[in-house]
């Protein structure tokens, strides 16, 4: 009987723990994941990753101290990591609705001039010349 209540106990636990994984720091994750991966020069690199953190409100002390936090638990980082691979499903979805937007069917082409049962196009004639008074 203590066994099912320390299971029981252990899966709440591991539930509140997914549940209380900070949405923000995931967002800090990811948008430091992309800063490296958008700059090629490691000074823009880094200057771009100290303006995202101090966006979010974090240090890089801050910021080490909390991954670490989560790293320690094998179980709450692969609920971390599952939160960044949503993320970055979501950021990948927007960026496919921005490139491709949905638009209408396209239009059928015109055709100027009907096309004959062989295939090929007749065009009508020329109008006849306009006289002059």
């Amino acid at each position: 009987m203590r066994i099912a209540w320390l299971f029981a106990l252990l899966f709440i636990v591991a539930c509140d723990r997914a549940d209380s994984i900070d949405k923000g720091l995931v967002n800090l994750y990811v948008d430091l994941r992309v800063a490296t991966l958008e700059y090629s020069n490691p000074a823009e690199v880094r200057i771009a990753r100290q303006n995202v953190m101090r966006e979010a409100g974090y240090t890089p002390e801050k910021f080490s101290f909390a991954i670490n936090n989560i790293r320690a638990n094998p179980e709450l980082w692969v609920h971390f990591q599952q939160a960044v691979a949503d993320r970055l499903d979501t950021l990948r979805s927007h960026l496919d609705n921005a490139n491709h937007p949905v638009m209408d069917p396209p239009k059928p082409p015109v055709v100027s001039a009907p096309i004959t049962p062989n295939h090929t196009v007749s065009t009508p004639p020329a109008p006849p010349p306009k006289v002059s008074k």
